[in-house]
């Protein structure tokens, strides 16, 4: 019985509204409490801010050339934030620090509340630029998709730590926004600036290019090669080789060689929440566990090549950036925060009084995708758990158009 009292609620347009009236506060209390209670420990330097202001810093004062290097990190960290027994590693290309390296000039603290302002004010950019698509769950008031970004654990879990997940949101959004305009080559050039974070990107270039989004791609590769010079600049060749063998250790839970980049012990692949953490935590072992990966992998990108290519431009980037999660070699649980484009549409297609195939589905995707990281968050060691609900959403987003389309009619 109360699974048919679920399946029947599911179906009514009203859920998402009385959902995000009833849950979406007790989230946004969760969230709100969990970050208050790791601001202290954020503002001593314990939070993944402590990596980019320390390269930031590096960058600014002259070492560049040791940029990737695992023992200078730590000296770095250890000096300009606060002692720990490990360095969190920067992953991240040389060009991030150099537009991070401004917030040097102020000391470590001040830095970290400069950048939480940054972080809001690109949040309500993107809460804005979301509108076009939630005008079914804005009926009774605009503000109501703000519970979205309130209720959400990886926005608020990225904006206390001081994490970039909230940048690449904002350029992923714009270039959304700017596809719906029919820019592609704007749009391409935004999301190419994402290529800090390439592992969430490079899947949504190669989706794009099997859709044949020239004009998109253009501008993506215009925008990457670019980042990718001012990095080899920045650094030096020596420096991005370093780098992207860092890359690959990482990526395989390996240490690698002395002076390379390496995670502090307990951060495992296991705690992904992407296909790589799920069929590595099934399969065990490495060598077996890529093997299936890559399987599962080319499997779900073909999948998606070959049902996306009648969509509209828009649509199929929306497509793009929820597999980049799904699809990832490696994404923690502030990544996440790029589905909140594809919940929004999800939702908001639930709300519509109009006929949507599959209402129940796409209303238990979203929902889900959105309750679980909050649940999952006192148990880290399961994470690769959430890739279940993303993948759910992924088949939501990247089912035929005019299921979501027709929730277009509004009340």
């Amino acid at each position: 019985m109360e699974v048919n009292a679920i399946f029947k609620a599911l179906r009514s347009p009203q859920f998402v509204h009385d959902f995000t009236l009833g849950i979406t506060p007790l989230l946004f209390g969760f969230n709100l409490l969990t970050s208050i209670g790791f601001l202290p420990h954020a503002l001593q330097g314990r939070g993944d801010f402590r990596q980019i202001y320390a390269a930031a810093y590096m960058v600014r004062t002259g070492h560049s050339h040791e940029l990737f290097n695992y023992e200078a990190q730590e000296r770095f960290q250890n000096q300009v934030v606060a002692p720990e027994q490990y360095a969190l590693p920067f992953v991240r290309p040389a060009s991030q620090a150099l537009l991070f390296a401004p917030l040097t000039w102020l000391s470590y603290p001040a830095a970290y509340c400069v950048f939480i302002g940054v972080n809001l004010a690109l949040l309500a950019l993107c809460f804005f630029l979301l509108e076009p698509w939630t005008l079914n769950l804005a009926v009774h008031s605009r503000w109501k998709p703000l519970t979205l970004f309130l209720s959400f654990t990886p926005l608020a879990y990225g904006m206390t730590q001081g994490q970039d997940s909230i940048l690449l949101l904002s350029l992923l959004t714009g270039a959304l926004f700017l596809l719906r305009r029919e820019q592609s080559l704007a749009a391409g050039i935004l999301a190419g600036l994402g290529c800090f974070k390439f592992q969430l990107t490079i899947p949504i270039l190669l989706l794009l290019l099997c859709w044949r989004r020239w004009r998109f791609c253009a501008g993506f590769i215009l925008a990457a090669l670019s980042l990718a010079a001012i990095s080899i600049l920045v650094t030096g060749v020596e420096q991005a080789k370093i780098y992207a063998d860092s890359l690959l250790a990482l990526g395989s839970g390996a240490s690698g060689r002395p002076g390379l980049l390496r995670y502090a012990p307990g951060l495992s692949i296991g705690k992904m929440p992407n296909l790589h953490g799920l069929v590595h935590w099934i399969v065990g072992r490495p060598l077996a566990s890529l093997i299936v990966f890559t399987c599962l992998w080319t499997f779900v990108m073909l999948w998606l090549a070959w049902s996306g290519r009648r969509n509209s431009p828009d649509r199929q980037l929306l497509v793009a950036i929820t597999a980049s999660i799904f699809l990832s070699y490696y994404a923690f649980m502030a990544d996440l925060s790029v589905l909140i484009p594809a919940m929004a549409v999800t939702l908001d297609a639930c709300a519509s009084r109009g006929t949507v195939q599959w209402r129940p589905f796409l209303a238990a995707a979203a929902v889900l995708t959105l309750l679980v990281p909050a649940c999952l968050w006192f148990f880290p060691l399961h994470f690769f758990g959430v890739s279940i609900p993303v993948f759910l959403l992924l088949i939501a987003v990247a089912m035929p158009e005019p299921t979501i389309q027709q929730a277009a009619v509004n009340y």
